[in-house]
C-alpha cells in the first residue's frame, strides 16, 4: 500500500484541485479535500474526538486553528491554504501518524513523506550542507521530535506543531508547538498528579536550595505555591506561546533537569532541543519503572 507523498506547493497555482490529483495514488485511510471561501484543506484527517469531526472541520481551524485538535484524539497531517492571508498552514498530530518533511527552493515548498526524496530535489539546485547538531542527535538518539535532521536545508514538522508558511516579499515560515502541557496536567485527576507533583516539589525545592534559579515559569510558580496549579501571566498559558517560550528559557539556562518517568513527546522535544544547543540534561525517573521516556 503506498501511503508515501511528494509534491511542490506554489501560491501561483492556478487550481488545487491539482492537490487532490497530487495525492490520488496515496493511498490514506481517510483523505480530504474541502473548499470554501475561506481555506482549502487537503491531506490526512482522522477523528476519535466527537467534538471534531470532518464535517466541522473548516470552521474549527476558523476559530481554534490547530490548538483543539494538537491536543485531541485526532489523527492527521493537513495542509491548509488561507485565502485571505495568503498563508499555507500545515499541522501535524501529536503521535506523528506521517513523516512530512519539507524545504523552500525559490518559490516553492517541496513537501514529502521520504527524506531521501526532499534530498534528491534539493541536490538538483544547491550544494547539500550537513547540519551537525541534527546529525549528532540522528546518530546518538535516532528518530526524534524536533524539525531538524541532517541537512541544514531540510526540515520536518515535529509532532504537535504546525509550520506556516508566508509568500511575500519572499519565502518564510515558523514553526509553533501547540501541545498544551498545563491542559494535559488539568486532565489528570488530583489523586494521579498528586505522587508526580510531590516528587516535582522535592526536586524544585533541591534546585533552590543549592542557589540555582529556576527559568520554567509553570514550574517556578508551582514552587512559590507549594503545588497549586498557578497562571503566570508571563508563563506559558497560550499554547501558542508554549514551546515558543519554552525555547527562550531552555536556551538562557546552564543546564536542564528533566523528570522522565512518564511518557512525554513535549518533553522530549525540550530534551532535544536542550541537547542540539549543548545545554547538558540530567534525567531522573522513579525507581522500578521499567521504561521511562
Amino acid at each position: 500500500m503506498n501511503t508515501n507523498f511528494t509534491f511542490t506547493f506554489s501560491p501561483e497555482i492556478s487550481s488545487f484541485n491539482q492537490f487532490n490529483e497530487e495525492f490520488k495514488d496515496v493511498i490514506l485511510p481517510a483523505k480530504v479535500f474541502i473548499d470554501d471561501f475561506d481555506l482549502v484543506i487537503f491531506g490526512y484527517f482522522s477523528s476519535y474526538d466527537p467534538a471534531i469531526t470532518e464535517d466541522n472541520l473548516a470552521a474549527e481551524l476558523k476559530k481554534h486553528s490547530f490548538k483543539r485538535m494538537a491536543n485531541s484524539n485526532c489523527e492527521y497531517l493537513l495542509f491548509v491554504w488561507d485565502k485571505q492571508s495568503k498563508r499555507l498552514i500545515v499541522g501535524l498530530d501529536n503521535i506523528m501518524s506521517f513523516s512530512c518533511y519539507f524545504t523552500v527552493l525559490d518559490k516553492q515548498v517541496v513537501f514529502s513523506s521520504i527524506f531521501s526524496e526532499v534530498k534528491n530535489i534539493v541536490s538538483r539546485y544547491k550544494r547539500l550542507v550537513a547540519d551537525l547538531d541534527g546529525l549528532l542527535t540522528y546518530v546518538t538518539n535516532g528518530s526524534h521530535a524536533t524539525e531538524r535532521t541532517i541537512l541544514e536545508v531540510v526540515k520536518m514538522i515535529p509532532p504537535g506543531s504546525v509550520v506556516e508558511f508566508y509568500f511575500e516579499p519572499k519565502i518564510s515560515y515558523r514553526i509553533r508547538s501547540f501541545v498544551d502541557v498545563e491542559e494535559f496536567s488539568r486532565s489528570l485527576s488530583q489523586e494521579e498528579f498528586k505522587d508526580d507533583r510531590e516528587n516535582y516539589l522535592k526536586v524544585l525545592q533541591v534546585i533552590k536550595s543549592s542557589k540555582h534559579v529556576i527559568t520554567n515559569p509553570y514550574y517556578a510558580a508551582m514552587l512559590e505555591s507549594q503545588g497549586d496549579r498557578h497562571k503566570d501571566k508571563n508563563g506559558i498559558d497560550e499554547a501558542d506561546d508554549v514551546f515558543e517560550t519554552l525555547r527562550k528559557k531552555i536556551s538562557d539556562s546552564d543546564c536542564v533537569v528533566a523528570e522522565i518517568t512518564t511518557p512525554s513527546t513535549s518533553l522530549g522535544i525540550q530534551i532535544e532541543y536542550a541537547l542540539s544547543n549543548k545545554i547538558p540534561v540530567l534525567c531522573l525517573f522513579k525507581k522500578g519503572v521499567s521504561e521511562a521516556s
